[in-house]
């Protein structure tokens, strides 16, 4: 059972990710994301080329690779410029 305030926080944290993510989309710019995998938590650097609003994931290259990467949304822990 989530309180009212944990689901408030909840909802703002989302939505920060939400516009984080638009922001880096829209300007080609690189993104640091934060993302629990298997139990560990990780980090990669992304160019965001595409959200996929469907199956809940983005994905990108790394700056200095053109390797592609995809990341779940349901993983994600935190983004940062």
């Amino acid at each position: 059972l989530v309180n009212r305030f944990e689901l408030t926080f909840i909802v703002k944290q989302l939505s920060q990710l939400n516009i984080h993510l638009h922001e880096a989309l829209q300007q080609s710019r690189p993104v640091n994301i934060k993302y629990y995998e298997e139990g560990y938590i990780n980090f990669i650097e992304l160019i965001v080329h595409r959200i996929d609003s469907i199956n809940y994931e983005i994905e990108g290259t790394a700056p200095h690779s053109r390797e592609r990467h995809k990341v779940s949304f349901l993983d994600i822990i935190d983004i940062s410029f």
